[in-house]
């Protein structure tokens, strides 16, 4: 009886097979659902980090790459980290440098998610102890990923395009055009195999028909459905930590901004309401920075915009007032929906011999959804389920369309200017519930290059809305269409199904607040709110014990009042920035040290007293610029 022969793996292989498919795995969670899944993503990106240079690097190190010497394994975990962290930043580095250079944005994406780096590196390296499995595996995708290469971007590998069109034939007598066919079905089928999703292909595939078609708007919108566009508002910071009603209360906070392919114009606001939630006037605000009461801002791209809210000394009362930042501005919301129609009886005939008509004709998308570009708002458009059967004996075909605007930012839509809406040649809009509905044209509407209305017929559409639209409400307008027997050629055209596109681009308003409670205490013993007299000069101001570093600025008012002094080095406060020093006692006589001056220098400097008799609160003292040279220092 033969020796049963027992066949054992070493420990090592068995680690590096290990630490390889971890590998792998963590590769597929950072395509399928971490940060090149897009909007898909439920991995937060700290934690594909830490799996990159913590996790790996640990199981590597005490795992196939531990040494009975521990200076090798420490040398070891080290290269680990690192190339964790390289594999980490690879895309970042991908989409920058071939962005860049002007290729396709789907061959940026076939580099990020089909190139590997880390996992290449070890089966190049360790190839003979991975076994057979993984062999193969690794060579598979590599032709994977350079076949998906050429395919993605044919301009860049001309040579296999070129091969490609002998290969196919030219069926119609055009080679471009057969060219392109293979090159978009062939790139849909790979987006679409390697993705895992329905959505991701349906994109790609639109924007390629939108590409091939001259389809300007849908291109549009697909090149923006899924790009961050709109505005951000920081949180509000305090200029001080506590305040009374002798100081002046200020906030500030920032605002990033950033569009695509047309001007936002941006508004400012700051606002703020005491403890019974009464509005504090506006005119009592000393600043607001930037200023968009006469003009607004214009982001052409992307913006950081700084914002500064100051209200004057005792325009707020004691208590727990809510202080608020606005950022409203004007934009478009771009969508289209895509749906199909056929003759009704040969529909009928399809379903009695029990035939899927989208399968039948090699349709792939069956249950069309809106697509639209990215922004504060959604917009949902329905017709009727695909495909839409018509009878051509009968003399009218009717139908409803619908159109559902939805806030799904934390802010206010303030207000919808209209729905401008582009429906198939050949269809009306005969009435609308709840608005007004009006066929114009291009020339009517002051709206950006997208609007093209020699393919489809335009209508305005007005809404009824009482008030603002707050986050995860809407409104859904109903508008009826009809085509007469004369227009059925022109729905249904020469193919057995019809593919058409209803365009909806809504303009809008929309408001984004950040608010603030802070809490304002009355001024301390022997001070008070402003003084409700004019305060003018009585003398002064002079400068005393000046020495290199400080000088001593005095001078007297004609009535008690809280005082203060603008500073700077130059010649002018208007044309540096001026350091301030406030007083709030109230008083006639003045005096302030001031501190942190350089030796031989020209300072200016005005003096002001706050009082609410005077314009914005404050009474600028003397006619003239104040000026003082520091001595030099021996």
């Amino acid at each position: 009886m033969a020796a049963t022969q027992t066949i054992t793996v070493p420990r090592a292989q068995k680690s590096l097979a290990t630490f390889f498919t971890l590998l792998i795995l963590f590769h597929f969670i950072d395509i399928m659902f971490g940060r090149l899944a897009g909007d898909n993503q439920y991995v937060p990106n700290v934690v594909i980090l830490m799996l990159y240079i913590i996790v790996l690097p640990l199981v590597g190190a005490l795992g196939a790459f531990k040494s009975e010497q521990h200076g090798k394994t420490l040398k070891a975990y080290i290269f680990l980290i690192v190339m964790g962290a390289f594999s980490w930043l690879i895309p970042f580095l991908a989409f920058r440098l071939i962005s860049d250079a002007g290729l396709s944005k789907h061959l940026v994406m076939t580099v990020i998610m089909f190139f590997p780096v880390y996992p290449l590196l070890i089966f190049f390296t360790h190839e003979e102890q991975l076994g057979r499995f993984w062999k193969l595996f690794m060579w598979a995708w590599l032709v994977a990923w350079l076949l998906s290469s050429i395919y993605a971007n044919p301009e860049i590998f001309q040579s296999a395009a070129d091969a490609t069109l002998q290969f196919g034939g030219t069926a119609d007598g055009n080679p471009v055009e057969t060219l392109k066919t293979q090159y978009l079905r062939t790139k849909d089928g790979i987006v679409r195999l390697w993705t895992g999703t329905a959505a991701k292909p349906r994109q790609f595939l639109n924007e390629s028909i939108a590409f091939a078609t001259g389809d300007a708007y849908t291109a549009r919108v697909d090149r923006n459905a899924k790009t961050d566009i709109g505005v951000t508002l920081g949180d509000i910071q305090l200029a001080q930590p506590t305040f009374t009603t002798a100081d002046r209360v200020g906030y500030f906070t920032t605002i990033e901004a950033q569009t695509i392919e047309t001007i936002l114009k941006l508004r400012v606001n700051c606002t703020a309401k005491d403890d019974k939630n009464k509005l504090i006037s506006s005119s009592l605000l000393e600043t607001i920075s930037p200023d968009t009461s006469k003009e607004p801002i214009e982001i052409a791209q992307q913006e950081t915009i700084d914002v500064d809210c100051v209200y004057r000394a005792g325009a707020i009362r004691p208590g727990r007032p809510t202080l608020t930042v606005g950022a409203e501005f004007d934009t478009f919301t771009l969508s289209y929906l895509r749906t199909y129609f056929m003759d009704r009886d040969r529909l009928r005939e399809l379903r009695s011999a029990k035939i899927d008509p989208f399968k039948q004709y090699g349709i792939k998308d069956r249950k069309p959804v809106t697509i639209y570009t990215d922004g504060p708002i959604s917009v949902g458009m329905g017709f009727s389920t695909p495909p839409v059967g018509i009878d051509t004996d009968s003399d009218e075909f009717t139908g409803t369309l619908g159109i559902t605007i939805k806030n799904v930012w934390p802010g206010q839509i303030k207000n919808v200017s209209f729905i401008a809406v582009f429906i198939p040649k050949g269809f009306s809009m005969t009435e609308l519930g709840g608005g007004k509905v009006t066929q114009v044209r291009c020339s009517d509407l002051e709206v950006p290059d997208w609007c093209d209305d020699t393919t489809s017929n335009l209508y305005k559409i007005e809404l009824d809305i009482s008030s603002a639209i707050p986050k995860e409400k809407s409104i859904t307008a109903r508008a009826r269409l009809k085509a007469p027997r004369s227009e059925y050629d022109t729905i249904l055209g020469t193919t057995p199904i019809s593919a058409k596109l209803f365009k909806a681009a809504v303009s809008y308003t929309y408001l984004l607040e950040k608010s603030r409670t802070v809490v304002v205490k009355g001024a301390e013993a022997g001070t008070i709110a402003p003084t409700t007299q004019v305060v003018k000069l009585e003398s002064g101001p002079t400068i005393s014990e000046k020495t290199g570093n400080n000088a001593v600025i005095s001078f007297t008012t004609d009535n008690p009042a809280p005082t203060e002094i603008k500073y700077c080095r130059g010649a002018s406060v208007a044309t540096c920035s001026p350091l301030i020093n406030s007083n709030p006692s109230v008083k006639k006589e003045h005096s302030y040290n001031i501190t942190g001056l350089l030796p031989n220098a020209l300072y200016s400097y005005d003096i002001f007293a706050f009082s609410t008799a005077c314009a914005n609160g404050r009474c600028k003292l003397g006619n003239q610029q104040y000026t003082f040279t520091t001595e030099a220092t021996s």
